[in-house]
């Protein structure tokens, strides 16, 4: 099942502070900000905005595990942001 969810900005902001302190995906400030205000609105969508502007291959072999990982942190935020919980 895809969620598409329009975030807020401090929504989309927790789920980038969670990739960052997680698992090491720390974007530049013009792409977070780009991301914040403009957040993609499907989980594979903001998973893979967040690996493009980190320099990684989100199709790449070597980062299947840190995508797999990533995609279900960021669905569990999406299903609380859709429940009307978190940020």
């Amino acid at each position: 099942m895809t969620i598409h969810l329009e975030l807020t900005p401090k929504q989309a902001n927790y789920v980038l502070e969670t990739l960052c302190v997680r698992f090491g995906l720390c974007i530049p400030p013009e792409d977070w900000r780009q991301i914040e205000d403009d957040p993609p609105r499907t989980v594979d969508g903001f998973v893979r905005a967040v690996f493009m502007a980190e320099g990684l291959d989100p199709d790449h072999p070597v980062h299947q595990g840190l995508l797999r990982a990533s995609h279900e942190a960021v669905a569990k935020h999406f299903k609380a942001f859709s429940r009307g919980r978190g940020a």
